[in-house]
């Protein structure tokens, strides 16, 4: 895929899916809710050993299905949600997922009629061309 095409995919909402708003919102989890609990926590140096590699290994699940989520393929993110969603805790994120899901559309759109109405107003700015005019009849 050259630069221009990805370019192209940024800029169109056919990138919006539900899949990638679902690891969108588990990403975001993944990586919030280790950095919430270490900041919440007043003495770090009392906790287990196995507490903090584990946080860190939800921080960099967290990275890694965001940008998943952004740059991976429909078919990989369609298969991380069907992979994520198995279990019924995953209606938390399936409810958190579609508020993102049409605020995105949303917001693609409204850039995208932006976009349209400026280039409309662009063409009729545009005067006539010379091979485009035709010549009106003297009226006898």
């Amino acid at each position: 895929m050259n630069r221009q095409s990805k370019e192209r995919r940024f800029q169109s909402d056919k990138w919006i899916t539900f899949p990638r708003c679902f690891l969108l919102s588990l990403g975001t989890l993944s990586l919030a809710l280790p950095i919430f609990i270490i900041n919440s926590s007043e003495d770090v140096a009392s906790w287990p050993d196995w507490a903090r590699p584990v946080l860190m290994c939800m921080i960099i699940l967290g990275i890694m299905v965001l940008l998943g989520a952004i740059f991976g393929s429909d078919k990989t993110a369609e298969s991380w949600m069907n992979a994520g969603s198995q279990n019924e805790a995953s209606l938390v994120l399936i409810i958190l997922a579609a508020p993102l899901y049409f605020l995105l559309k949303l917001i693609v759109w409204s850039i995208n009629s932006d976009k349209r109405s400026i280039l409309a107003d662009a063409d009729n700015k545009i005067p006539n061309k010379p091979h485009m005019v035709t010549p009106r009849k003297p009226i006898d």
